[in-house]
Formats: C-alpha cells, sequence, structure tokens
C-alpha cells in the first residue's frame, strides 16, 4: 500500500500510520511516533495561529481513524481532554492524503487542500475565527496566485500587510482583473476609468510602499475602517447591474500608542464574499484630502481621521486609551491559566468591547462593536472560556437600547441560538437531542420575535428543513416556513432554496420543472420531449459524501436491470468541477449522466431550484415527467420502479380474484 500520511515538502516516511496497531511490538512507542509524526505538519501559509501541543504534552495527545466518526478515511489527532488539534482526509480514497485541517480550541481555523490529488497542496482555507480566506496557488509554488474568497475586512488587512512588507506580488492579487472588471458589466466610459486606475496602481504600488514612512515592521493591523457596505443599483450612469461596494474603505493600524489610516479607496464584491481593490492606497493624515475613492459616488473632503484616529482630542484620547487597554488584556488573555481567571478576563474584554461601542460616534462603529462583543462572548462560551457567557449577553439588553441599537439584539439572540446547540451537540445521543429540540423552539421563537431580521431568512429555512426531515410531518409545515422564507426575503439565498424545495415538495404528482448542464456541456431538461416513456432517477451527491457513493452500486444493478425503461441522472455538487472529472475517470463503473454547475452544495443552481440541502438525495420521475418521491432511500428504487412499469404497461392493478 501507497504511503498515506503525506504532504508536500514533508518527506517523512509514516507507512506505520496505515499499520494495525496490534502488529507492532511497542504499542505505546508506534502511537507515540504517529502522534508526534501528525503533530509535525505545520500550515503552508504563515501567520496561522493553531493550537501547537508543548513537548511535554505530546505523550498524553491520542491519534484515531477517521472514518467511524467523520465518514472520511484518515486520522484525527486529539489532546489530553479530548479537543480536536488535527485531522487528516484522504478525499477521493487513493491512500494518499490531501486535505490537513488545524484547530483553535477545538475549532477548525485553518486547512491546506491538494484539490486535484497530484500531490502538491494548491488550495489554502482559513475558517472560523480565523476568517474566510480561500486562495489558490496555480503553480504549487506554495504561494496564492488567485483569492476564490476574501471578505472586505480582510482584503483590507492583505493591503496594509503587503505595504508593511513592500510586497507588490500580494497586492496585485487583490486588484481587479480583466475577466472580473468585465464581468461587472460597466459601460465602457467608467470601464477604461477603472481599468486606468488598476493599471496605476499596479505600476506606482512598489514605490508607494518603499517611499512611505507610517507604516513599518512594527505597524500593527487593527481593524477595518468603513461604514457599511453601499449597493450602487442598476441603471445609474455607467452603471448596467447591482454591484455592492465600500467607497472610501480603509485600513486603521497601530505604531505604538498612534494610530493611523491607510486609504484603499474603492473596493468591490466580484463575487459572494470575495472582494477586489480598484486603486492605489493613501496614507492619511488628519485634515488632508482623500484623493482615492468615490469611483461610483464621487466625492472629496477631508478625512476625519481613522475610525480610532490618532492622538488630537479627548474623544480620540478616550478611545486610544481603550485600545491599548485591549492589547493588554490580549496578552493576559493568552497567558493566563485557570478556569475562573480565564473567565473574569473574556468577561473584561466583552465589558471593554461595549465601552468601545459606547465610546464611537459613528453608529456603524457601535454596530460593528457590538457584534464583536457577542461574537467574543459567543465563542468564548463554546469553548468553555466564559460558562456564564450566554447570562452575559442577555445583560446588556438594556445598555444596547440605551445606544439605539435596538436592532442589534437580533444579533446577539443568533448568536446565543447556535452558541447553545453547538455546545449541546457535544455531549452524548440524549444531550443531542435535547439541544437539537430547544434550537427548533429557539428559532421558532426568534422567527416570531424578530421576523425582519436579516436572520430571519436563516431561521425560516432551517425550521422548513427540520419538517421536511421529521418522520410523521406531511410536508405541509415545511412547505409553510419555506413559504415564509421564500416570500419575506425572496432575493437571499435563502430565500431562493426555500422556493426551490417548496417547487420540490408540492410537485408529487406533478411535472417536475428541472434543467442543468452535463459534465460534457450538454444541456438537460427534465421535461424534454426525449425523456417521455422513462423513468429518471435523479441522484444528488459529492465525491467527499461516502454514504452517497455506497448507493452507486446499487445504482448499477438497476440501471444495468431496467436499461430500457429508466435513466439514471447524477446530480455532482462538488465545489469542484475537477474532483467530479476524476472521480468518474477512476470508476467507470459510475457511467450513468452527470451535471454539474458552480457553486457547491451551497450556491450551486442545481441545488437551489429544488432546495437540497441534504446528501444524499434521490428523486424519482415517471414516465410522464412527474415527481414521484422527492425523497427516496436508494435501496428502495427497485420496488417503486416496478410499480411505474406495471402502471403504465397496464398491469399495475391485476389481481388474482378471490373466491
Amino acid at each position: 500500500m501507497r504511503n498515506f500520511l503525506t504532504i508536500p515538502n514533508a518527506p517523512i516516511v509514516v507507512g506505520l500510520l496505515i499499520c494495525t496497531f496490534a502488529s507492532v511490538n511497542d504499542a505505546q512507542a508506534q502511537k507515540k511516533s504517529m502522534v508526534e509524526t501528525a503533530l509535525s505538519y505545520r500550515p503552508k501559509q504563515v501567520s496561522v495561529n493553531y493550537d501547537i501541543p508543548k513537548k511535554s504534552a505530546i505523550s498524553s495527545c491520542k491519534l484515531e481513524k477517521s472514518m467511524a466518526k467523520y465518514k472520511k478515511p484518515g486520522f484525527a489527532v486529539y489532546d489530553a481532554s479530548g479537543r480536536l488539534l488535527r485531522l487528516f482526509f484522504d478525499i477521493n480514497r487513493d491512500d494518499d492524503l490531501d486535505s490537513w485541517s488545524y484547530f483553535k480550541d477545538g475549532i477548525e481555523v485553518y486547512r491546506d487542500i491538494d484539490s486535484n490529488f497530484d500531490g502538491a497542496v494548491d488550495e489554502f482555507r482559513w475558517m472560523g475565527a480565523a476568517g474566510t480566506r480561500h486562495g489558490k496557488d496555480l503553480d504549487k509554488n506554495g504561494t496564492i496566485d488567485r483569492w476564490l474568497k476574501i471578505s472586505a475586512s480582510e482584503v483590507a488587512e492583505e493591503v496594509f500587510n503587503s505595504v508593511r512588507t513592500s510586497d507588490s506580488a500580494r497586492f496585485k492579487r487583490l486588484l481587479i482583473n480583466s475577466s472580473e472588471l468585465s464581468a461587472l458589466k460597466l459601460d465602457q466610459s467608467l470601464g477604461k476609468n477603472i481599468a486606468s486606475k488598476i493599471r496605476e496602481a499596479s505600476g506606482k504600488f512598489s514605490t508607494f510602499a518603499k517611499s512611505q514612512k507610517a507604516i513599518t515592521s512594527r505597524s500593527k493591523w487593527t481593524q477595518f475602517g468603513s461604514t457599511r457596505p453601499s449597493l450602487v443599483p442598476s441603471g445609474i450612469p455607467g452603471v448596467n447591474k447591482d454591484l455592492i461596494i465600500f467607497d472610501h474603505a480603509a485600513a486603521v493600524f497601530e505604531n505604538g500608542s498612534k494610530f493611523g489610516q491607510l486609504s484603499l479607496g474603492t473596493i468591490v464584491e466580484v463575487s459572494p464574499n470575495n472582494w477586489r481593490v480598484l486603486e492605489l492606497p493613501q496614507l492619511i493624515d488628519e485634515g488632508q484630502v482623500v484623493q482615492n475613492g468615490g469611483v461610483f459616488y464621487p466625492a472629496s473632503g477631508s478625512a476625519g481621521g481613522s475610525q480610532v484616529a490618532s492622538s488630537g482630542g479627548s474623544e480620540n484620547r478616550s478611545l486610544a486609551n481603550l485600545f491599548e487597554k485591549y492589547d493588554a488584556l490580549e496578552k493576559k488573555i493568552k497567558s493566563t491559566r485557570g478556569a475562573a481567571a480565564i473567565a473574569k478576563l473574556e468577561q473584561d474584554r466583552a465589558n471593554l468591547f461595549m465601552q468601545l461601542a459606547k465610546e464611537s460616534t459613528k453608529e456603524q462603529e457601535k454596530r460593528n462593536w457590538v457584534r464583536q462583543m457577542a461574537d467574543t462572548v459567543a465563542n468564548a462560551y463554546q469553548n468553555e472560556r466564559f460558562p456564564k457567557g450566554l447570562a452575559f449577553l442577555d445583560s446588556q439588553t438594556a445598555k444596547i437600547k440605551s445606544m439605539g441599537l435596538g436592532d442589534e439584539l437580533a444579533y446577539l439572540a443568533w448568536r446565543k441560538i447556535y452558541a447553545e446547540y453547538l455546545v449541546g451537540h457535544g455531549g452524548d445521543r440524549r444531550a443531542r437531542n435535547k439541544a437539537n429540540e430547544k434550537y427548533i423552539a429557539d428559532l421558532e421563537k426568534f422567527s416570531n420575535s424578530y421576523p425582519k431580521s436579516e436572520f430571519a431568512a436563516e431561521a425560516y429555512f432551517q425550521l422548513g428543513l427540520n419538517s421536511e426531515v421529521a418522520e410523521r410531518d406531511d410536508g405541509k409545515t415545511a412547505v409553510n416556513w419555506y413559504a415564509k422564507c421564500s416570500r419575506g426575503f425572496p432575493d437571499t439565498l435563502f430565500g431562493k432554496k426555500s422556493a426551490g424545495a417548496i417547487t420540490r415538495l408540492s410537485s408529487i404528482g406533478k411535472p417536475l420543472p428541472f434543467r442543468g448542464t452535463t459534465v460534457g456541456g450538454k444541456r438537460f431538461d427534465l421535461q424534454a420531449r426525449q425523456f417521455r416513456n422513462k423513468i429518471i432517477v435523479l441522484n444528488y451527491w459529492e465525491v467527499g459524501c461516502e454514504s452517497c457513493v455506497e448507493g452507486f452500486e446499487e445504482l448499477q444493478r438497476l440501471g444495468a436491470k431496467y436499461k430500457s425503461d429508466m435513466i439514471i441522472v447524477g446530480v455532482n455538487l462538488d465545489t469542484d468541477v475537477k474532483s467530479l472529472k476524476q472521480y468518474l475517470a477512476r470508476n467507470r463503473s459510475v457511467n450513468w449522466p452527470q451535471l454539474h454547475a458552480e457553486g457547491g452544495a451551497e450556491k450551486s443552481p442545481l441545488a437551489v431550484q429544488l432546495g437540497v440541502t441534504t446528501l444524499p438525495l434521490t428523486l424519482l420521475v415517471d414516465q410522464k415527467g412527474r415527481l414521484v418521491e422527492s425523497n427516496i432511500p436508494v435501496d428502495d428504487l427497485d420496488r417503486e420502479i416496478q410499480r411505474l412499469i406495471r402502471r403504465a404497461s397496464g398491469t399495475a392493478n391485476l389481481r388474482k380474484p378471490t373466491r
């Protein structure tokens, strides 16, 4: 068998990891060696904050095979308390690992991925408290060449670090490229103007970064300095589709006790949670005119200073003092031991966030600090660092209302729901069942209390999903929840998926509308004449879904048995079509047509149009294009197919007469 635990640039012989534990002479030494090997790996990207056990603690860590718990072959590493440290998976089951996950406080924060299974890491993902970045390494040299996902605030931090390190390549990766600019569908004049700004930014960045003196190697990123994003509606001069932007975005940084501002100009969302820079950054002194920004809404004026500003004025000085306290508190939190002491510091930090919210003069800043407080408290509660965290959130209600931010109470309620649910799900089966029941009750309460909240769409959708999978639900309750979501939030992803789920659940006995494109580029329409008189099996799946793949053997058997009566159509929801193509190349017996569209299980049009959220999912359609079953187990297909064939031949109701 091939070496199972490998990673590029770490040529450690670890075939022992696939040996049976009982086959070694010294089991304890063997286990220790496996754990040490697994913990010796490091993320390909630097500056990842993840748990690294001390040498003295490694002997108490343990390594287990991942299949039983995670339904994927590979290995999991736990510390002495049972907290997860690492997860290594063999996604394509070729006995080589191709996914390496790193954890902080039991939560995954970073993942290296070999997406095309050629032995070299080519994708890097940050998650959890580490953010949302997802980068692609096109030439396999360990450097990110393209951002697949990066939020606006992370773009600001990346620009700041590009200036701090005078790294032109790092900055240029953040500039909008020609295809992304074309996709914005701007008029020629505006498009040329932006293209000119991009060329200027690309050409002048190196000189700017090396000549400026405000940002040094000791400067620290502080926060994203901007108000809420702006919608540029289709129809204004030069704009032909809705755009989401930050005009006059900024990166706030710290030099000792002083704060500065790096203006980023205009940044634009080129795809969901994927932002790009349009201009050369500019260092701003208080009172200086901002030269960049205003691409879509031209304006100029004095820079009001950074959000936490420099040392001028009592208000700015007060904020600066709070930031100094925050830095000191952060250092203390990292070095403190003992549950009670940690909980006290977590509460101090939360109170400090509330002070920052109170001292801030802009409404959006206040909202940001309140949300940061809620995020921090919820995460601390989930990680058992602040056991009374949820009660603390409740205690802040009056303060938040007094700041005129009553609508932010929905955010607190939402974070509480998920924090409590995740903690409850970490227990035994009884605890998980109890957590599920409370989660559903909390979602119903939330949807009644905050029906217009930005999170209500997800609450309605989750309630619909829960009703759909409930054993005794007839589909009506699910449709009612989905209808509230689709009517109230039609333009959101949850609203669109809810509309799709309604279509799927309401089409029993009716023609099912469904379209897609095969991997080979052919169009597929379930209601096309060519599929009349054929039973259609639509099978939703992913390469990494073990239970999906387990059903293929039965689908193969049914395909051979009913080849003149039935057509199987795979609906693949993998994010990367390469994974699908490589799987099909290795598994020639999976020879039925496969549909695919970008977006993965969450956003693929194939999932959205029928509201598919769980895998595997199999739909059965009769010879007239009518939906027979909206979620049928593969093992039940044979019986139902026989019934449909008998019905079509007129023998379905024939039976032996009674005497």
